[in-house]
């Protein structure tokens, strides 16, 4: 059986441009090193669960009083939608190299991912549209905009080929199919995350591989994965209240 794990096979579709320079990845942490933590949230193909990821780890920070910043990458493309979704316009209506959407009516929007951050309760979500050869200069200017310490969680395999994090979860379907963006990182992921009864055949392939040394998580192992990823740094403190002058 072939390995859709094969990141050493050739990229067919004209939709995935070649991989980033990795002297031109930005350096999240040396540009912004007020973020205390940036997870990237990939997914191996569409419709694994990043978006349930998103929304898991935000509950998960906002509980634990940290403030969150929610941030959706999407990387416009030619020709034809690889999404099959052709009624969709967002890529055409793109006419800039790049778009950061902050409006919170265009962002609270009920069924789209970005409300969905909303709901979740991420304190700011931004979302950015950006064509396939500007996704460098559209990252850059993302991490800008994200506010002073907060935890920066970003949905999209795009932002983690051009940018750093201190943690990437990548999203594993049950019928294993890894497309071309998702091959082009698969030796950045930190951990995998999968149904248990997707895990016996996930397990062999990353062997094959060699990323067999490479977390693979249940749903259920989220909440103990997130809580380790901030042991060392300080927790934010609620704000004083004034005293009397």
């Amino acid at each position: 059986m072939r390995n859709p794990f094969d990141a050493h096979e050739p990229i067919p579709s004209r939709n995935a441009p070649p991989p980033s320079d990795p002297a031109l990845r930005i350096a999240t942490f040396a540009r912004r090193p007020d973020l205390p933590l940036v997870i990237s949230i990939t997914g191996a193909s569409s419709n694994t669960g990043k978006t349930q990821l998103m929304e898991r780890a935000i509950r998960h920070f906002r509980k634990r009083q940290w403030p969150v910043t929610a941030l959706k990458v999407t990387r416009t493309h030619i020709g034809s939608c690889p999404r099959k979704n052709d009624a969709c316009t967002t890529c055409d209506d793109l006419v800039h190299p790049f778009e950061l959407v902050e409006n919170i009516l265009q962002l609270d929007v009920n069924g789209k991912d970005t409300g969905r951050y909303l709901a979740a309760g991420a304190d700011q979500v931004l979302w950015l549209l950006v064509q396939p050869t500007q996704v460098g200069r559209g990252v850059a200017r993302a991490l800008d905009k994200v506010s002073p310490g907060h935890v920066l969680l970003v949905e999209g395999n795009s932002f983690r080929d051009w940018a750093d994090a201190h943690q990437t979860f990548m999203a594993v379907g049950r019928r294993l199919r890894v497309k071309p963006s998702a091959r082009m990182i698969l030796d950045r992921v930190d951990a995998f995350v999968a149904e248990a009864a997707t895990q016996a055949h996930l397990k062999p392939w990353l062997a094959d591989l060699g990323l067999e040394a490479r977390r693979i998580l249940t749903a259920g192992d989220l909440e103990a994965t997130f809580e380790d990823l901030l042991p060392h740094r300080s927790r934010p403190h609620p704000e004083k209240k004034p005293g009397p002058v």
